[in-house]
């Protein structure tokens, strides 16, 4: 009787355990920005986000704020029919925001930023969050473009009521996608506006250079993002382009400051850069190439294989740094970056991620200048927090990281 007792005991805490690393974050709720005349969507509602305040008070002035994905448009036809969903118009926004399904948001408790203030703002301006459009005009479609002016916003009204913007406070300005060349594009400004320390984590939004499959298969992508097309995007949204960026290539070259490729050697604040060495949404979407990757000829693997071989160089600026972070697995994924898959040496992104944070937390010990480094001194400074997958003889596809989720996030 008495180990009958016991074993139902120990079910009840398994499962009450279990049950306690997957309840999703019901509570979050929906901001939006009237107050801020340059806070909006294409469609001229307002633009807002969703919050949810710590849950320990430990981490009272911890803050994760995510800036969501979603694409980008460019022409009147994607633009006007983007601003009538909600990747364009708040008006049918929901309340309450459920987003268990983030591995940095998740309730999960294998997640240390679990107790963090959540802030996840919408991207319904579909400018790569780089809008600082005063109006809307003919030649905008008489649409609105202010991702940018929207950021700026939400951390104005954040200050209003929390400590986003006092001296201690640690912010960590993450995106996804859309999201994530939002953060190149704008992280060294909100840390200007801010005596918070920021640092900064995109996640799939450092593109490789894009050159068009053209063989067997081949489609023409909905949006161009090959480097040149970034002239006429910068005038569509009268872009903000990091300021550091500018100085150096000039007006002529500002478009490229929009691409994190070109811009990330001007940037001046710490990145954790968490990215797949084969996109699997830049690849059927921005590439031209089939989304039934099942069936793939061999002209198509050929192209994916070179593709992750550029991306893996195009990192090495990233590696060389002695201040930046990098999770780069081989893997056909775009953000699905689970708390257990992929791994790279064991570790998973969240993980280093974490690791990394740790040495420009405010209140982390430091020995000295360098911070977090001086107390591992065996380690390579430009190696250190840096977990990238290096494919035998260079070929990527398929991709040769074992721990890889199971379905592809194919948008």
């Amino acid at each position: 009787m008495h180990s009958t007792h016991q074993t139902v005991l120990i079910l009840f805490f398994v499962t009450f355990a279990a049950i306690a690393t997957i309840i999703p974050y019901c509570n979050a709720k929906l901001i939006l920005l009237n107050q801020y005349p340059l806070a909006k969507c294409l469609d001229g509602s307002p633009s807002g986000y969703y919050f949810v305040p710590a849950t320990n008070t430990s981490v009272s002035n911890r803050f994760m704020v995510i800036l969501e994905g979603g694409g980008m448009c460019t022409h009147d036809e994607g633009c006007t029919a983007r601003s009538k969903t909600d990747l364009g118009s708040s008006k049918n926004w929901t309340s309450t925001f459920t987003w268990n399904d983030w591995s940095l948001t998740t309730s999960d408790m294998a997640n240390p930023f679990r107790q963090w203030n959540k802030i996840w703002v919408k991207y319904c301006d579909g400018s790569i969050w780089s809008g600082a459009r005063k109006s809307p005009s003919n030649e905008t479609f008489n649409l609105w473009f202010n991702g940018h002016d929207t950021i700026t916003a939400v951390f104005e009204d954040l200050a209003k009521s929390t400590t986003v913007n006092k001296t201690g406070s640690f912010i960590t300005f993450a995106g996804g996608s859309a999201g994530g060349l939002g953060v190149f594009i704008n992280y060294d400004y909100v840390a200007s506006i801010l005596e918070s320390t920021l640092v900064g984590v995109p996640i799939g939004g450092y593109v490789p250079n894009i050159e068009w499959y053209t063989g067997k298969d081949s489609s023409t992508p909905p949006v161009d993002v090959r480097d040149p097309a970034f002239i006429h995007h910068r005038k569509l949204y009268d872009a903000y382009l990091p300021e550091n960026c500018l100085q150096k290539v000039g007006d002529s070259n500002g478009y490229k400051c929009l691409i994190p490729r070109h811009s990330y050697k001007y940037s001046n604040r710490p990145l954790f850069i968490i990215e797949s060495l084969t996109d699997s949404v830049v690849l059927t979407g921005f590439e031209g190439i089939s989304r039934d990757f099942l069936f793939w000829p061999e002209s198509i693997k050929t192209f994916v294989s070179e593709y992750g071989k550029n991306a893996s160089e195009n990192f090495g600026q990233v590696l060389k740094s002695t201040r930046d972070g990098m999770f780069a697995a081989s893997c056909l994924l775009h953000c699905n970056f689970k708390l257990h898959k992929p791994l790279i040496n064991g570790e998973n992104a969240v993980g280093g991620l974490y690791k990394w944070i740790k040495q420009y937390m405010p209140d982390h010990h430091r020995t000295n200048k360098d911070g977090f480094l001086a107390l591992l001194p065996n380690l390579n400074p430009q190696s250190a927090f840096k977990w990238i997958d290096r494919c035998k003889n260079e070929i990527y596809w398929p991709p040769c990281n074992s721990k890889c989720p199971l379905i592809p996030d194919i948008a």
